[in-house]
């Protein structure tokens, strides 16, 4: 049985982490990084937000504030 690899995207902005989806392919989670750093410019006004690897962090604020996390699916 061959193991598949799947992506969660966390939401570490409030005091308990959340997920918002779950993908087959990482190229789909970083897509969905890239919406909340539009979400978050837009609804919200917050600048210098980027994505550093598998994270998305306010450079301003030296925060994490999205992240993917890797589960192996047995």
């Amino acid at each position: 049985m061959e193991k598949e690899i799947i992506y969660g995207v966390v939401d570490k902005t409030g005091t308990c982490d959340s997920y918002i989806g779950f993908f087959k392919k990482e190229e789909d989670a970083i897509k969905e990084l890239e919406n909340q750093i539009k979400y978050m410019a837009f609804d919200y006004g917050i600048k210098g937000l980027q994505i550093v690897g598998d994270k998305v962090i306010n450079t301003e604020k030296e925060l994490i504030l999205y992240v993917i996390h890797r589960y192996v699916l047995r």
